[in-house]
């Protein structure tokens, strides 16, 4: 039996067993149990609770003399070797959670014709000092568009998320890499800003090549990617905010939050992303209705 090298695509077994361990008859003796599992501990037909694994495993693994294929372990098996640091994040970090907080500010730039000032330093203050802007993990702020009232709310902030992109379409500079389209010649940048009480590892921006209509046609709209690190478990957040709903657009902006989505989606993929596995999380997304 040749066992699968997809151990990270299912449930990231490392490649180490533990001496001395019995494994239950539901499964194999080759199963690389990791030295999370004490010596010398016979465990019972509930593995799950040593090493995280559910019984919902039952439903799609037929414990069989190939169930190496289905649970991904790796070619070598060994007394001597040494656990991979990386169980820490497949089961000691799964209880980790994170809260992340979406916020439509409007902080209009005070210099659209039309809309001038609306109060924006005042209410960026306000919400600054605001009991439920406290106790987050993460906040992927909205509409941060004024140059003054963003410094009001970041500054703010800092003290409780001291970890902070700049708002998108703004400047190519602090970001890991700017994708898409960016356009320097835009009237104003793209209003999103994610603030983090936990490290933010990588920060890369994406300006919409759909460039959308309406009023946000003149703004470098599109989103920004953070991967964080919460007590060693990594987490992939998106924040966003797409076409509005726009009376000056055709379908009221619909094509072009459907072509912006499709960006999203395009960036997860190719960058392979992970998907609520192996300690990560992604997608927080705002879609403005007004």
């Amino acid at each position: 039996m040749e066992p699968s090298n997809s151990i990270y695509e299912n449930i990231g077994i490392t490649n180490s067993i533990s001496e001395n361990v019995e494994p239950s008859n539901s499964i194999s003796e080759n199963i690389g149990i990791t030295n999370s599992i004490s010596e010398n501990v016979e465990p019972s037909n509930s593995i799950s609770e040593n090493i995280g694994i559910t019984n919902s495993i039952s439903e799609n693994v037929e414990p069989s003399n190939s169930i190496s294929e289905n649970i991904g372990i790796t070619n070598s098996i060994s007394e001597n070797v040494e656990p991979s640091s990386s169980i820490l994040d497949n089961f000691e970090s799964a209880t980790v959670e994170i809260k992340i907080l979406s916020h439509n500010v409007f902080l209009l730039p005070k210099g659209l014709p039309g809309w001038g000032n609306w109060g924006q330093n005042e209410r960026a203050e306000r919400i600054a000092s605001s009991n439920y802007i406290r106790n987050q993990d993460v906040i992927v702020f909205d509409e941060a568009f004024d140059t003054n009232a963003r410094k009001i709310l970041l500054d703010g902030v800092r003290s409780e998320y001291p970890y902070q992109t700049d708002v998108i379409g703004r400047t190519k500079e602090g970001w890991k890499a700017t994708l898409g389209n960016y356009r320097s010649e835009a009237f104003t940048n793209g209003g999103v800003v994610v603030v983090s009480k936990w490290p933010i590892e990588e920060k890369i921006q994406y300006i919409f090549k759909e460039r959308g209509c309406g009023a946000d046609f003149f703004s470098n709209k599109g989103f920004a990617y953070v991967r964080i690190n919460k007590n060693g478990r990594k987490f992939h957040i998106i924040g966003t905010h797409v076409q509005a709903q726009d009376s000056m657009c055709a379908n009221l902006g619909k094509v072009s939050r459907m072509n912006q989505f499709n960006e999203i989606k395009s960036f997860i993929d190719s960058a392979k992303i992970p998907e609520q596995r192996n300690g990560s999380d992604r997608g927080r997304f705002e879609r403005n209705q007004r």
